[in-house]
């Protein structure tokens, strides 16, 4: 059995073939896995609280690069999943840090499901290709890592 092509649903017709179409994905698991291994009890200090909202930002990055904010109701979707981000940053800082954790650990999860949506076209909406599916591909598996050690830690 040969893995699939996800952009096509056809094989790959070989290992190799699927380690060039997966490494981001490949990546993305190492780098997440070493990062999620330095975790320490969560402070309002800890990157992942202040990179949460970096997340929006770097949607309409590649939004206006892209070109992809000029379609109809994107610009104020990624706008409106900023500030989200935002909100949920500074409720975060609001919050004693053993709380915090559990919202930023959210934050991270719904941004996965984000990258999800814009990954596979799931959302069927025109913000579908803002970002290169490899960069969506790669955040999704940064952003369940993420998210899932900040609610073991």
């Amino acid at each position: 059995m040969h893995p699939v092509n996800i952009h096509t649903d056809e094989p790959v017709s070989s290992w190799s073939g699927a380690l060039r179409r997966w490494w981001p994905s490949l990546i993305a698991l190492a780098l997440s896995l070493v990062v999620a291994g330095l975790q320490r009890p969560f402070e309002h200090d800890d990157p992942p609280l202040w990179v949460l909202p970096l997340l929006g930002v770097i949607y309409l990055a590649f939004g206006a690069m892209r070109g992809t904010l000029r379609r109809p109701g994107v610009l104020a979707l990624q706008v409106g999943v900023l500030v989200a981000l935002v909100v949920l940053t500074v409720v975060a800082l609001l919050v004693a840090p053993p709380v915090a954790r559990y919202i930023v650990a959210f934050g991270w999860l719904a941004h996965a499901f984000w990258d999800l949506a814009h990954h596979r076209g799931i959302a069927k909406h025109a913000s579908v290709g803002t970002v290169p599916r490899w960069y969506a591909e790669a955040c999704a598996i940064v952003d369940l890592v993420i998210g899932v050690a900040l609610l073991a830690a």
